[in-house]
């Protein structure tokens, strides 16, 4: 992830989708809609206003304050000091966006949706300069926070149009036309800097998770890794799981144990 993240731990899961909109693939063949499930601009508003809320400002204040503490080596334990809090006066600095997430679909075909919407999210900054993403996601008409993680990849100055996130290898993307464009380091080794086709990214995805999908031997043969198909705790965490657990979870390549461990993951 790009701003101010501190090293991630994460098992990674995936299921997001946006947009509308058709879009060519290599050979001159329309294709589906690039991302599925996309969210309606009400959707952008109430999520939106959820996060704006003094609850939620709040629980960025509490979370800014454990950020301090992790820095120092401290445990980000117990009720921090008010006026810490206070100090902190978080405040929300843009609209809410939709994240979408590698589909297992598009891994199997390249004719597929390539992302899934999996959450919405809202950059916050605190007045010391942290900046943090706040992610909630729908239960039916209603938006609550998931989690609060440090960083704002979806928020960067390139991370305009479709976002979504290759989770099991961190990576976050941009979909533009037929060109899949990286928005951070991970997804710069996996596409190179100036990014890569539709068709040419489907053969990678396709070849890193295809022979994992249900019904593969890897799934046959439990190889599992101990991963867990029951969901995230959501737990605000200083670390971005991209695109968190949950979204995962509810895909074949979360069932068929895909999972990445990066590095020790922090929560605050």
């Amino acid at each position: 992830m790009t701003s101010r993240q501190t090293a991630l731990g994460v098992r990674v899961l995936g299921a997001t989708a946006t947009a509308g909109l058709a879009f060519l693939l290599a050979g001159g063949t329309a294709s589906a809609a690039p991302v599925t499930n996309a969210p309606s601009d009400s959707d952008a508003t109430m999520a939106a206003q959820v996060a704006a809320a003094p609850e939620t400002t709040t629980r960025l204040a509490k979370f800014f304050v454990n950020l301090d503490k992790q820095s120092t080596g401290m445990l980000a334990q117990g009720t921090p000091d008010a006026q810490a809090l206070r100090a902190k006066a978080p405040r929300v600095t843009g609209p809410a966006r939709p994240v979408y997430t590698l589909t297992p679909d598009f891994v199997r075909s390249v004719d597929a949706p390539v992302a899934t919407f999996v959450y919405m999210a809202v950059p916050a900054r605190s007045a010391s300069g942290q900046d943090a993403s706040i992610l909630l996601s729908r239960k039916g008409t209603a938006w609550s926070i998931h989690q609060i993680t440090s960083g704002t990849d979806a928020f960067g100055p390139a991370a305009t149009g479709t976002v979504f996130t290759e989770p099991q290898n961190n990576a976050w993307y941009r979909l533009d036309g037929d060109r899949v464009l990286p928005l951070n380091q991970p997804a710069a080794w996996s596409v190179g800097q100036d990014g890569t086709s539709v068709a040419k990214y489907h053969d990678l995805v396709h070849s890193r998770y295809a022979d994992k999908l249900p019904g593969s031997d890897y799934q046959r043969q439990h190889k599992l890794g101990g991963y867990s198909t029951g969901g995230p705790t959501p737990n605000d965490s200083s670390t971005v799981i991209s695109p968190l657990l949950f979204a995962l979870t509810g895909t074949g390549i979360a069932g068929a144990g895909v999972v990445v461990m990066v590095a020790r993951r922090r929560r605050v």
